[in-house]
């Protein structure tokens, strides 16, 4: 499968699509030693199984892109948690986000990538964590929504903090409030750095999508935002099928 220097490809696995139990133990034969010891390691049933999804869509996804089996991939993880591809060597970037019944996979050539996924259904005081954690642009405009639009909107600042942080390979320590988003009418939106950020807002594309009624989903990308990229949408379910999603355009 093709991947472009200026392509993004989303694989959307839907974990209570994947109960069949000897796909299940095809998925398992994919796994390294360190990961299957891992597995055993959750106390839940529903949380061995995302994890089980997770590493399977990765190693599977990855070599649709190169001639690597499946199971000879080695990852590493950075200081806050970023994984990456250790050996063999390989121009892909990658990156995971998990929320309720979906897990998402973002995967590039080269440029750094972070994808984030949220539930919009779970309990949460949204405008409390907005009071503390987002730039006071965020908050005005999350303040100015009539109240029904206002879960969805703190959705898609959260998601895209998250993906920019992991596209950073850091970790929300560094300050959810030193930067903040505009939205566009499209899928797309813009970031401003504050006080000691150092970033140039040109040097990022911003991409987002609702997803079904109740998910935010957010990619963000280091590339300069006058660069079309191309993001695609794939459901899958790794050692079966996939086919392309529609994108879901949205309003700012």
């Amino acid at each position: 499968m093709k991947l472009g220097e200026h392509e993004v490809h989303l694989w959307l696995v839907k974990c209570s699509e994947l109960n069949d139990t000897s796909l299940l133990n095809e998925y398992r034969d994919l796994l390294s030693a360190a990961e299957l010891e891992r597995q055993q390691r959750y106390a839940l049933d529903k949380s061995r199984h995302r994890d089980l999804l997770s590493r399977v869509l990765v190693r599977t996804t990855l070599s649709r892109y190169e001639p690597v089996n499946a199971k000879a991939w080695a990852f590493s993880v950075g200081e806050h948690g970023k994984p990456a591809v250790s050996s063999p060597l390989s121009s892909l970037r990658f990156n995971l986000s998990h929320a309720e019944d979906y897990i998402v996979l973002a995967v590039s050539r080269h440029r750094d990538i972070g994808v984030d996924i949220e539930y919009m259904q779970r309990k949460a005081s949204y405008l409390k964590i907005a009071a503390e954690y987002f730039s006071k642009m965020e908050n005005a405009n999350l303040s100015a929504l009539p109240k029904a639009a206002q879960r969805a909107r703190f959705y898609d600042f959260w998601t895209l903090k998250e993906a920019y942080l992991k596209a950073c390979g850091l970790g929300v320590m560094a300050g959810l409030d030193q930067f903040g988003f505009q939205l566009d009418q499209s899928n797309g939106a813009s970031i401003a750095f504050y006080g000691q950020q150092i970033e140039e807002p040109a040097d990022w594309f911003f991409w987002r999508a609702a997803l079904e009624r109740d998910y935010r989903l957010s990619l963000a990308i280091r590339s300069r935002a006058d660069v079309n990229i191309n993001v695609s949408l794939f459901d899958v379910m790794p050692l079966s099928r996939y086919h392309s999603r529609a994108l879901i355009s949205m309003d700012g």
